[in-house]
């Protein structure tokens, strides 16, 4: 028996649909229905339906995000839409998450059944596709397949036959039906063994052949997927590798694909990346010495702009030869923990602190770790930049003697407005430097952090106001407490004995 799942907001809509069809016709089995998106997707694991018909727009989940869920956990089963939208946007999008038939409401008898007779269709070949991704994945690993789990799927070429492998890797995840249909229907893919596999973050069409086609006739016949890839979103990177080998090397150029994938989303290249031809043209820059030179001097003597000029020079340089990103990266943190070693040297007056220490108090994220998530040129190149500029900007400020005029500007503020709720973010902007920047300044010109001076400077003015009579809550107003509970545990923990206490002991005097 074939198992569905009915979701619509709409009590009479699940009803009608209920008892309006003959589900027993089809061999079908309502095992379920949900009036919102959050209790139909637990519906959808629990049951595990064969065909699921869902409206578009529910509380607590739409349709199309239950269906890209889904179909992640269960690629091979059928959705069904109905909606009242006929936006272009919902169809195209429906589309590609693999969508069986988009019905637009008033939903009628004839609809429904002309979808199930569909759906019942692709459900026939449910279990060779299963059996088709197991191959896949393991064909990815490169985890050995028996004969016989090959023969069953009935694929055109015998696993002893593979000659060549060609693999496309595209940043674009989900299934997409079309794609699908194409290489089905394709006469020229017939006698390849093709497989087309989704991943949480990529898509993969992996073609085998029995013979040596060449890797220009495989691409030609596969070039109706790629089109399909690029329509159906803008930012759409594909890889493609190509080698004569037989099952034992196929998992390296499902590796060598990706990799060539990940270069294109890298420097935002929309054409297809050959990672054959890449490895070929791949070199380093001319002068790695000479950059990091260039930027020494230039933070030495706060020439900011030469920094970003040469940080520009240099990225293009690297991305004009297809230099490997995970290398742009190495040199990118070479010569950023080297500006940064020459600047603790610059200002450091004499005392020496462990780099490692400064820069976990500097930075939220640590800089190697940031470097090695980026996966964009142009978000590597900015924070280079910028990073490079402020170090420069740092020593220009210390060896200039600004900073210590601008920490005694924000002293004097610190002085006037006590009773406000000073922040981190207002005091940086009154000495006119980044927030981080600012702390470490600040602790090294007045030898406590703000927040220390800040309550220092509170506490005096609290013991003023005590010894002149004023009430302990009034006097917590005064400086800017709001909080009186709170206020008496920091003058107690100042001066060690309460603020009434305090009191007393000058009131007698």
């Amino acid at each position: 028996m074939i198992k569905a799942i009915i979701m619509d907001d709409e009590y009479l809509v699940v009803e009608a649909m209920k008892t309006l069809i003959d589900w027993k016709k089809y061999n079908m089995e309502i095992v379920g229905t949900s009036m919102d998106g959050q209790s139909g997707f637990d519906l959808i694991v629990e049951k595990e339906p064969h065909i699921v018909l869902t409206d578009i727009r529910m509380p607590g989940m739409d349709g199309l995000s239950i269906i890209e869920k889904a179909k992640y956990i269960f690629p091979t089963m059928q959705f069904i839409i109905f909606s009242g939208y006929t936006d272009f946007a919902y169809a195209k999008k429906a589309i590609a998450l693999g969508v069986l038939e988009y019905i637009v409401k008033p939903i009628t008898i004839e609809k429904v059944e002309n979808a199930l007779q569909k759906a019942l269709a692709h459900i026939s070949d449910r279990d060779n596709l299963l059996l088709e991704k197991k191959i896949e994945e393991m064909l990815m690993l490169g985890e050995d397949i028996a004969e016989e789990e090959w023969e069953a799927a009935k694929l055109p070429v015998p696993i002893t036959s593979i000659r060549e492998c060609l693999i496309l890797s595209c940043s674009i995840p989900g299934e997409n039906i079309a794609i699908r249909e194409y290489i089905n229907r394709r006469k020229e893919l017939k006698k390849y063994n093709v497989f087309y596999c989704v991943y949480p973050a990529i898509s993969v069409v992996m073609c085998l052949s029995g013979g040596i086609h060449g890797k220009e006739k495989m691409l030609s016949g596969l070039s109706g997927v790629m089109q399909m890839w690029r329509e159906s979103r803008e930012d759409c990177y594909i890889g493609v590798s190509y080698r004569q080998t037989g099952q034992t090397g196929i998992r390296e150029v499902f590796n060598q694909a990706r990799e060539a994938m990940s270069y294109a989303v890298f420097v935002k290249d929309n054409c297809l990346v050959d990672f054959q031809e890449l490895q070929m043209s791949r070199r380093l820059p001319s002068n790695i010495q000479k950059y990091e030179r260039i930027f020494l001097e230039s933070i030495e003597h706060g020439q900011v702009k030469n920094i970003e000029n040469t940080v520009h020079i240099f990225m293009e340089e690297c991305r004009e030869l297809h230099t490997e990103p995970k290398l742009i990266k190495h040199f990118v943190l070479e010569f950023f923990y080297n500006a940064l070693s020459l600047e603790q040297k610059l200002i450091s007056d004499g005392v020496e602190h462990k780099l490692h220490m400064w820069i976990d108090d500097e930075y939220e994220c640590p800089p190697h770790e940031y470097v090695e998530h980026c996966h964009s040129y142009q978000v590597l190149t900015e924070w280079f930049s910028e990073e490079m500029k402020k170090i420069a900007e740092r020593v220009s400020e210390k060896k200039g003697g600004k900073s210590r005029i601008q920490i005694q500007v924000v002293k004097d503020y610190i002085h006037t407005y006590y009773q406000k709720d000073l922040t981190l973010f207002e005091l940086a902007e009154v000495a006119k430097m980044a927030p981080t920047y600012f702390s470490d300044v600040f602790k090294q010109e007045v030898g406590t952090t703000y927040i220390k001076y800040l309550t220092k400077v509170r506490m005096e003015r609290a013991k003023e106001l005590l010894h002149a009579g004023y009430k302990v809550a009034d006097v917590s107003e005064q400086i800017g407490y709001r909080n009186y509970r709170y206020f008496c545990e920091i003058f107690k923990k100042y001066t060690g004995m309460t603020a009434q206490q305090f009191k007393g002991i000058n009131s007698v005097k």
